[in-house]
């Protein structure tokens, strides 16, 4: 609608007998939209009309969609991801990919390894893609994810944070947890004594570091939020920290399916630019 001016689309509605609702904020120039509303004229004279703003628009739509296309593929062919949650790619890899894409590579990371759609500052998210790509190792954090790079890898797990992830109470039926895993019950599970089923981060978890058999080539704080499954003292579900599965299968154990829910490539934004003006809801 860019490309219709504003008193066309009133005569048509006008002439079909139909009303409309002005928006007040339109004319409050307290907002960003409104102030630029207002200089479009003196940009028209200069050739930056609405036509040549939505033929802008549309060549910047082409060249995102593919870039997110090339991010997939990235992911898809370098990314290496654990049932349990962390990620890892060889650092290699990382330094040769052009820097846009290692800044839609580092939030897509962040969006997978939390299971929320982040949006960093940009100051903060080249700073931490400085880090990665250089030589020394380093761990940083952002937006509730860990980043560790050592000599030949980087690696990225969720943040416990002091709050971690929530343990819930009665496991029973199917859902969600920690947006990152479906949980499914089947029938009714085995609670003697009444004791409920429970489903919560490793760290809460009843279970000592000895007992785990920790997996080859990650960091044993990479599985601080892996989920598991317990009934008072008692484990039920922990292998899924050592076995390797494809995003999206299940893993059963004992009428209890816990399925790690598929990657989401695309996002809604990169990164928010850092700035004086104050963004808008």
């Amino acid at each position: 609608m860019l490309t219709i001016e504003k008193t066309r689309l009133e005569a048509s509605l006008t002439a079909r007998g139909r009303t409309w609702c002005t928006d007040p904020s339109n004319e409050d120039d307290r907002y960003k939209r409104s102030r630029l509303r207002s200089v479009l004229a003196l940009l028209a004279q200069e050739g930056l009309t609405a036509e040549r703003l939505a033929r802008t628009a549309d060549n910047m739509r082409r060249a995102g969609e593919a870039l997110q296309a090339t991010l997939q593929d990235l992911a898809e062919k370098h990314l290496v991801e654990h049932a349990a949650g962390p990620l890892k790619l060889e650092r290699s890899v990382f330094r040769a990919i052009p820097e846009e894409l290692r800044l839609r590579l580092i939030t897509l990371m962040i969006a997978r390894v939390t299971g929320s759609s982040p949006r960093p500052r940009l100051r903060s998210l080249t700073g931490l893609n400085r880090m990665l790509s250089g030589d020394r190792p380093c761990r940083l954090t952002l937006a509730g994810a860990v980043f560790e790079a050592g000599p030949e890898m980087v690696c990225c797990w969720k943040e416990r944070g002091r709050t971690p992830p929530e343990t819930l109470v009665g496991l029973k039926g199917r859902g969600v947890w920690d947006k990152r895993y479906v949980f499914s019950v089947v029938g009714e599970p085995d609670e003697p004594a009444g004791i409920p089923l429970q489903l919560g981060p490793l760290s809460d978890a009843p279970v000592s570091s000895k007992e785990i058999d920790w997996p080859k080539g990650w960091p044993k704080a990479a599985f601080d939020c892996a989920p598991v499954v317990w009934c008072g003292e008692r484990v039920l579900m922990l292998h899924a920290l050592t076995a390797l599965l494809e995003p999206g299968t299940s893993h059963p154990e004992g009428g209890i399916t816990l399925e790690r829910l598929p990657i989401h490539a695309k996002l809604l934004g990169n990164y928010v630019d850092d700035g004086d003006v104050a963004e808008e809801n």
